[in-house]
């Protein structure tokens, strides 16, 4: 938590997104909330893949998950990825936008709180004001990539300005945005001063420049 150092959110392999308020010492699930139905039988809880939480009001947490049912031979039946909110420090979770693709990196901007932005293992990229309504950042025809979206970081200056990094090999390995996702341009290098074509599993901005 960024207001706060005692408390702290992790999103381990099993018995997924737990939070601590004693610096470590105790840790509790905390996916109350994030279940669906299917079939009529309520499913869940998600598998939380990454969370965020509000500068400067600790109370407001975003997260990306996804909920799996599958059959007795193992085979997926049912899929469904959703940005969630919480505005009680993650006691209780309200599902909010359905995404395509699997939501692997949320975040609010600290620059203008409201503002948050979410990357999907579909390379599509979505904002909102707060959590509550979420939408595409871009057009279909401005995705930046089709690929897997590994990280994304946000400037500390200017709500508008965001990179992403990809995995896979090729392609495009980091892009920006100056425009809030809705236009993307290639920072991957040029020839002989470029990234490796290898996965990039995260990306940090400096706080003291975007650039």
């Amino acid at each position: 938590d960024p207001n706060d150092s005692r408390t702290i959110y992790t999103t381990p392999w099993s018995h997924n997104l737990r939070r601590s308020t004693d610096t470590g010492a105790t840790w509790k699930d905390i996916r109350n909330g994030m279940t669906t139905s299917f079939n009529g039988a309520t499913v869940g809880p998600a598998t939380v893949r990454h969370l965020a939480v509000r500068f400067g009001l600790s109370s407001h947490l975003i997260a990306g998950g996804s909920i799996v049912v599958r059959d007795a031979n193992g085979t997926e039946i049912f899929h469904q990825s959703r940005v969630y909110l919480s505005l009680t420090r993650g006691d209780a979770w309200v599902g909010r936008e359905l995404t395509d693709g699997d939501v692997n990196r949320i975040a609010f901007s600290p620059a203008e709180p409201l503002v948050c932005y979410a990357v999907t293992s579909t390379g599509n990229v979505y904002k909102s004001s707060g959590g509550w309504t979420w939408r595409l950042a871009h057009t279909a025809a401005n995705r930046p990539s089709p690929m897997y979206i590994t990280g994304l970081a946000l400037s500390w200056t200017n709500p508008d300005v965001l990179y992403i990094s990809f995995g896979g090999y090729g392609g495009s390995r980091i892009m920006r945005s100056d425009d809030a996702g809705a236009h993307w341009t290639d920072r991957s290098g040029t020839a002989g001063d470029d990234m490796p074509a290898i996965p990039i599993t995260s990306i940090v901005v400096s706080p003291v420049s975007d650039d």
